[in-house]
C-alpha cells in the first residue's frame, strides 16, 4: 500500500482579469461551504511509512480556502497525530451537524489508503491498525444521516482512493449533488507524489492552461480532461471521476480563469541527463521546448532543445488477450477485459474479481515479445519488439526505463 497524499480540494480562485460576457455569479457560495480535511503523513505504527512534509499540500489548500471565504468556523484540519479515528468521525459528524439547506460540504484525506485482502478499503488515521481504521464507507453513512445541504465533493489522493467513486453513487442515488475527484480507481495503488492535488489546485484557481476552450472558466469536465492527462502522462496511473445531478458544463472557480496562451495541450518527455522525464509543454518553437516538470511538490520549468524532446507512447493491447501482468515483483497469468486511453483492464487467472485492477504496457508480458537491435542516433543498440501495429514497432531498449519506451519504422528495427 503505497501513499495517499492529499487530496484536493478549491474550488474558486481565479485571477483579476475580466473577460467580456463571463458569468461571474459564484458556483459555492464560500459562507456557506463547510469543509472536513484530514492530511496523514506519518503514523503511530512504523509499518506505515512516513511522507516529507516539505511544502505539503495539505495545508496550502486549506489556507487557500480561507483566504477564499470560507469560514474559519466552518472548517475541520486535522494533520497527522490530530487525525485519530475517534477525532475524525466525531468533528466530521459534528460538522455536518452545522450544515444549513443549500450548503455545500467537501470531504478531503490524505495519507495512506489501506486495504486488507477483500476487506475494506481505509483511509488511514494517525491510529490505525488492522480493525482500527476510518472505512471509506463512514463517509457516506455520515453525510447521509447529518448533512442537510444539496452538494457534496469528495476528493482523495491515495492509494485505492477510487472506493471514493462508490460512496458518491449512494449519495447520488438519494437526489444530492456529488462531484468526486480521486487520485487513483478503486483497485489501484497511488503515485508518491502530489501531482493529483496540485492538478486540483491548478483547475480550482483558475490556472489559464486549464481552460481548454479559452472561455475564460474551467468547467467539471475540463477538470476531468486535466486530472486525466497529468496523472496519465506524469504518473501512468488511471484517476477516478464520477458527477452525479449536476452538469459537466458547471465553473468550478468563482471568478474566471487567467488568459491561456497554449495552443495545445500535451505532455511530452524532455531529456535531462540520461533521463526522459514527462513534461507539460508551456511554450516550443522549432528549436526549443519550454515544458513543465513536476518534481513531488515542486513545479519546475526547463527549456532543452527540440532534439532533446520526443513524444510519450505507450502500446495497447486488444481485449481478450492472454498475457503475462506483474504484481509486486512476480509474473501472473491474466486477461485483458477492457481498454481504456492506454490502460488495460485485467483479471488474473484463478483469482477472484476482487484482484482485478488497470494497469499500463510497462507491467504486462505478451507472447509477441521479441528480440531485436534498435537504431538511436547513428548507433544500434539491444532491445525487444513489444508490439507491431499499422507497419510499426513499439520497442524498449535493453537496461534503459520505460522512459525511453518509442515507436519506431522499419527501418530501425533488425529483428
Amino acid at each position: 500500500m503505497k501513499k495517499l497524499i492529499l487530496l484536493l480540494l478549491l474550488f474558486w480562485t481565479c485571477g483579476d482579469k475580466v473577460y467580456a460576457g463571463i458569468d461571474e455569479t459564484p458556483v459555492i457560495d464560500p459562507t456557506n461551504t463547510y469543509v472536513f480535511m484530514s492530511g496523514v503523513l506519518q503514523w503511530q505504527s512504523p509499518t506505515l511509512s512516513s511522507f516529507n512534509k516539505r511544502n505539503r499540500k495539505d495545508e496550502e489548500l486549506y489556507n487557500l480556502l480561507l483566504s477564499k471565504g470560507v469560514k474559519k468556523e466552518n472548517t475541520v484540519f486535522l494533520a497527522d497525530n490530530q487525525a485519530t479515528l475517534a477525532n475524525m468521525k466525531t468533528r466530521m459528524k459534528e460538522l455536518l451537524q452545522q450544515s444549513k439547506e443549500g450548503s455545500v460540504f467537501i470531504f478531503y484525506y490524505a495519507g495512506h489508503g489501506v486495504r486488507g485482502g477483500n476487506g475494506p478499503v481505509c483511509f488511514a488515521n494517525y491510529d490505525y491498525t488492522s480493525g482500527n481504521g476510518f472505512e471509506v464507507s463512514v463517509v457516506s453513512e455520515l453525510i447521509s444521516a447529518h448533512f442537510k445541504g444539496s452538494e457534496i465533493w469528495l476528493l482523495a489522493d491515495c492509494c485505492y482512493s477510487g472506493s471514493l467513486l462508490g460512496e458518491a453513487k449512494k449519495i447520488g442515488a438519494k437526489g444530492k449533488k456529488v462531484i468526486c475527484f480521486t487520485s487513483s480507481t478503486s483497485c489501484n495503488i497511488s503515485t508518491g507524489n502530489w501531482t493529483f492535488t496540485q492538478t486540483m489546485i491548478d483547475c480550482f484557481s483558475g490556472l489559464g492552461l486549464c481552460d481548454r476552450n479559452g472561455d475564460g472558466k474551467i468547467s467539471l469536465a475540463e477538470t476531468k480532461s486535466e486530472l486525466f492527462d497529468a496523472m496519465k502522462y506524469r504518473e501512468k496511473q488511471l484517476s477516478g471521476t464520477v458527477f452525479y445531478n449536476t452538469d459537466e458544463s458547471v465553473s468550478l472557480s468563482l471568478g474566471v480563469a487567467a488568459k491561456n496562451n497554449v495552443k495545445s495541450i500535451r505532455y511530452v518527455y524532455v531529456q535531462q541527463n540520461t533521463k526522459f522525464e514527462p513534461a507539460r509543454v508551456l511554450s516550443e518553437t522549432n528549436t526549443a521546448v519550454t515544458g513543465e516538470l513536476y518534481h513531488y511538490s515542486d513545479k519546475v520549468q526547463v527549456t532543452v532543445p527540440a532534439g532533446k524532446t520526443k513524444e510519450i507512447a505507450f502500446a495497447e493491447y486488444p481485449v481478450g488477450l492472454k498475457v503475462q501482468v506483474e504484481w509486486n515483483g512476480k509474473y501472473y497469468p491474466a486477461e485483458i477485459k477492457e481498454t481504456k486511453g492506454g490502460f488495460h483492464y485485467i483479471h488474473y487467472t484463478g483469482y477472484d474479481d476482487s484482484w482485478n485492477e488497470w494497469v499500463m504496457y510497462d507491467r504486462i508480458l505478451t507472447a509477441d515479445r521479441k528480440k531485436c537491435t534498435i537504431e538511436w542516433q547513428g548507433a544500434w543498440y539491444p532491445g525487444e519488439v513489444l508490439q507491431q501495429k499499422d507497419g510499426k514497432y513499439f520497442v524498449h531498449y535493453t537496461g534503459y526505463g520505460n522512459d525511453w519506451d518509442e515507436w519506431v519504422g522499419p527501418g530501425r528495427v533488425r529483428l
